[in-house]
């Protein structure tokens, strides 16, 4: 019998879960809402039996169930039909959920990385020296310690929710035990919100996500078009976490990769300067 590192697995980037793996472990394998499945997503927007994964020999494929909301492979969204898998392919459920399929766990570093590399953007920072670029431009002078911990964690949460717990346990790990108040959190992020600013004063790396906890936002150096005679779209890979700030927020009938989005995601978007000061895109030279 093959070992677990034989398996595929599935990596979920975005959603109540993100960061977590699961092995793809029985030939037909049910993702949906309901506890019968084996892998269940709690997000309302996802169907009790969404979609289904299933191997035939050597090649595994997806299938969706009927689902409400839909399914998309890459992109492409599919209707009560079956497309094979293949390594790094991104699955959305419902656009509620995104995760990434890898074709083995002895695989899923090369995948892993990739990804990192890819939702990286503009912004990239060195761990060995604690350097922190915006494009080719260092911030300079260095971040203190707790804004660079607060900026790692955010950043390698690809786009998840960090909470206050999350926060504190990384960046004053001593200090767990005794608390921090939520003033000195708060203190925290305005500070690396402006150390940020001070090089892309146009973009809001980081974003408060109310009742939930923290973002980040990270600025790909494309544009986001916005005018008063046609409906806002959303170009492919703009913002990571753009997904997770208007389901927190209450938006869940929007589409991307071209498609409009109503107005009241707008509206969100516009309250955290996602368009800038000229409404027309993000600059970012």
């Amino acid at each position: 019998m093959s070992g677990t590192a034989d398996k595929p697995i599935l990596v979920i980037v975005e959603g109540e879960q993100a960061g977590q793996r699961w092995t793809i472990d029985a030939e037909v394998y049910s993702i949906g809402r309901g506890g019968d499945c084996n892998l269940v997503l709690p997000e309302r927007q996802v169907s009790r039996e969404h979609v289904r994964i299933y191997t035939d020999i050597d090649q595994y494929y997806l299938e969706d169930l009927g689902s409400k909301n839909g399914t998309w492979v890459n992109d492409v969204q599919i209707q009560s039909e079956t497309v094979p898998l293949q390594d790094g392919d991104e699955i959305s459920i419902a656009m509620a959920v995104r995760m990434t399929f890898v074709g083995s766990e002895a695989t899923a570093p090369m995948i892993l990385n990739k990804m990192a590399a890819q939702q990286q953007g503009l912004l990239r920072i060195d761990r060995d020296s604690r350097r922190v670029f915006l494009g080719d431009v260092e911030v300079d002078p260095p971040l203190s310690l707790p804004q660079y911990r607060l900026l790692e964690l955010l950043y390698d949460g690809l786009g998840a929710v960090c909470t206050r717990e999350e926060v504190v346990s990384y960046v004053w790990p001593e200090a767990e035990g005794e608390g921090v108040s939520e003033q000195a959190i708060d203190a925290l992020v305005r500070r690396l919100r402006d150390r940020l600013s001070e090089i892309d004063p146009e973009h809001q790396y980081v974003v408060t996500v109310r009742g939930h906890g923290w973002i980040i936002l990270i600025n790909d150096g494309s544009n986001i078009d916005k005018n008063d005679e046609a409906p806002l779209v959303i170009k492919r890979g703009f913002l990571i976490g753009i997904k997770h700030l208007l389901l927190a927020r209450g938006c869940y009938n929007f589409e991307f990769a071209g498609n409009q989005i109503d107005d009241q995601c707008i509206e969100i978007l516009d309250g955290v300067g996602i368009f800038g000061s000229s409404g027309t895109g993000i600059a970012t030279s």
